[in-house]
């Protein structure tokens, strides 16, 4: 065994953290047999702030594990996705436009002062990029971009087979794009023209307007080809992107 390789026993879990903008989600993952233990979801309190966020994830953390049978002494390390720019190095989330309070948070030093193991953390788009290069439709590829769609949007880049952040960690903010002359100067409440025309929050509240019911982002767009209200929308956003 090298000795750079990281012993593992039995048992040992590794806890993946995605803060969305309307929903965070949690896996438990065994390092040693790569089987997913647990999984958790729930609404994300975005008007709470960093720190009273920081507390209920790791009551959420605390309680996937008792639900799959294992305790803080078996967590090896934290992952956390964050909606936002991160400064991955230095541990912090730089900012995060759909949570309240969110201005250079240091998130590694927040979490791991109550969980006392090692927290890494990265844009969610980032993030996401990365897993399919790891083991989704990206494992062949180079260079590629991973465009997430969610509450808002960003675009995860890897060229030459590395993650690019950019110089100032906001590569990929696609959801800051202003994507026409008529909306320069306009308010946007710290998010980009195409975030509000396009994102999830747009998605959901013009979608209730054609049809009037509550529908995801995600319903939206595959119901879209069978609805003609629907489809005028997706016509629309099309348009935007053009």
């Amino acid at each position: 065994m090298a000795e750079t390789e990281p012993i593992r026993s039995a048992g040992d879990v590794v806890v993946g953290v995605d803060i969305g903008g309307t929903k965070t989600a949690l896996l438990a993952w065994d390092l040693t047999t790569d089987a997913v233990l647990a999984e958790d979801v729930f609404p994300t309190p975005a008007e709470i702030g960093p720190e009273a966020m920081v507390d209920q994830l790791v009551a959420a953390i605390d309680t996937l594990l008792v639900g799959c049978g294992q305790d803080r002494a078996r967590l090896q390390g934290i992952g956390v996705a964050v909606p936002g720019l991160v400064d991955t190095g230095a541990g912090v989330v730089l900012t995060a436009g759909n949570l309240a309070g969110w201005s250079r948070v240091p998130l590694c030093d927040l979490l791991g002062a109550q969980l006392h193991v090692p927290v890494v953390i990265e844009h969610d788009a980032n993030t996401a990029a990365l897993g399919e290069r790891w083991r989704g439709a990206a494992r062949n590829l180079e260079n590629f971009a991973f465009v997430a769609l969610g509450t808002g949007i960003g675009v995860g880049i890897v060229i030459n087979g590395r993650l690019y952040r950019g110089a100032h960690h906001a590569a990929g903010e696609l959801g800051d794009l202003v994507v026409g002359r008529e909306f320069l100067g306009q308010e946007r409440g710290g998010q980009g023209n195409l975030a509000q025309l396009i994102g999830g929050k747009s998605l959901r509240r013009r979608a209730k307007q054609a049809t009037g019911d509550d529908l995801s982002s995600a319903d939206v767009i595959s119901h879209a080809e069978d609805d003609a209200a629907l489809a005028v929308m997706a016509d629309e956003v099309a348009d935007y992107l053009a």
